[in-house]
């Protein structure tokens, strides 16, 4: 199948499964404002033909919203000697830096999802296992939100209720280590309008005592949860972002 069949089908796809699940039609009391996009990293950075023609692709489509991803392994496989400062020689923007300048030149909204452990902060395992010290990945969450500060809406790990993509799967271990380092660093740097959240929280559960301040000050956690997943409590939170 084509590339553009292939984008209209998964569009298609996602109106179809809005519309399934009642969000096409929603009760007065349900969310408003959901927003629908796509997220395919390996074709928007090598797909076929030129990176111009495949945002012109999704201009085509009508895309909005395009999730998109930042592999800490890759952008840092060595230790940055001044792990917040994206500047530092040890980080390696090139692969990521054309896309989303590409993306936002075409209007598109990002969602910036931050993902994956390098060697050198887990203890040498692969890049699904957390981080040893929240410090580090606060470090690189510093460093990215400055790097592309004109992004509001990002992502803390990819389904880190998975253990293919997070070991261990442990709510305890993705807020401390993960979201909330993420969250703190995030808002230092981008100062109102930026919204942090997460995919899915592993076992499915809330720990409120462990969240940041703000989010437990806001008394209303509405996280950004894909694949028709659902929140207790949250019943209009599914299949999108808000």
């Amino acid at each position: 199948m084509g590339t553009l069949p292939r984008l209209a089908l998964l569009l298609a796809l996602t109106i179809a499964v809005a519309a399934s699940t009642g969000l096409l039609a929603a009760p007065a009391d349900a969310a408003t404002g959901v927003k629908y996009g796509i997220t395919d990293d390996a074709w928007l950075q090598s797909g076929p033909g030129t990176l111009e023609s495949r945002l012109t692709q999704l201009h085509t489509l009508g895309v909005g919203v395009v999730r998109f991803t930042l592999n800490w392994n890759l952008i840092a496989p060595v230790r940055p000697a001044s792990a917040a400062d994206p500047e530092d020689a040890a980080y390696d923007w090139s692969k990521v830096d054309p896309v989303l300048e590409g993306l936002r030149a075409q209007g598109i909204t990002i969602v910036l999802q931050l993902n994956g452990a390098p060697t050198w902060a887990n203890g040498g395992r692969p890049a699904n296992y957390a981080p040893a010290s929240a410090t580090t990945f606060r470090d690189f969450a510093t460093a990215a939100a400055t790097r592309y500060s004109w992004v509001k809406r990002w992502l803390v790990w990819n389904e880190p209720n998975q253990v293919r993509w997070l070991r261990s799967t442990s709510a305890s271990v993705y807020t401390t280590r993960l979201l909330n380092p993420a969250y703190a660093a995030i808002h230092a740097v981008i100062k109102g309008g930026a919204k942090v959240d997460l995919d899915a929280l592993p076992q499915q559960k809330l720990l409120t005592a462990e969240l940041p301040p703000p989010l437990e000050e806001e008394a209303v956690f509405k996280p950004f949860l894909h694949h028709g997943a659902r929140m207790p409590g949250c019943p209009s939170c599914i299949a999108g972002w808000h």
